[in-house]
């Protein structure tokens, strides 16, 4: 008999106890990645049937764009969006106590401009408005009522007044 017998004597472990809780764990896991993956899908779903989008402040840059040609110029009393968007479902709406006018320019599938609104006060809907016909996206020029200079930190508010919404 070894020195060491009576250590083994005194260690009675149930190695089934151990089994049965590394099966609750696996259990355990398994519905915590079924319902990650559950919910990783259904917010793939949500963001699919959204199938418009507003534009931001950021969507803006100081600066004109040309009535003759529709390329951006210079200038600081005005301000227009950086990129073109498409005609599908746009909407202009400026807000009730909007201190601003706005045009929206036409181009066509080249980018090339193909002319323009009046200055605007009301609402535009792209779907019932007189718009060219090669038009296929648009830009859109705010022009503060009041303002001589836009700043930076003006941005912002101005591109607030005027809601602006097209298809994704």
């Amino acid at each position: 008999m070894s020195r060491y017998d009576d250590l083994y004597d005194d260690f009675d472990y149930d190695f089934d106890d151990d089994r049965k809780d590394i099966g609750k764990w696996i259990v355990t896991f398994s519905l915590i990645a079924l319902i990650t993956v559950a919910l990783a899908v259904a917010f793939v779903q949500i963001n699919r049937s959204v199938t418009t989008e507003t534009l931001a402040s950021y969507h803006y840059t100081v600066g004109a764009l040309s009535s003759e040609d529709g390329k951006p110029e210079e200038g600081k009393s005005s301000l227009y969006t950086k990129e073109t968007i498409t005609l599908d479902e746009l909407t202009c709406k400026p807000t009730a106590d909007a201190e601003i006018e706005y045009q929206v320019f036409f181009y066509d599938k080249e980018d090339a401009f193909v002319g323009a609104t009046s200055v605007r006060t009301g609402d535009f809907d792209a779907k019932s408005a007189s718009i060219p016909e090669s038009a296929v996206s648009a830009r859109i020029l705010i022009m503060p009522t009041e303002d001589e200079e836009i700043t930076f930190f003006e941005i912002g508010g101005y591109a607030d007044m005027l809601k602006v919404t097209f298809a994704k």
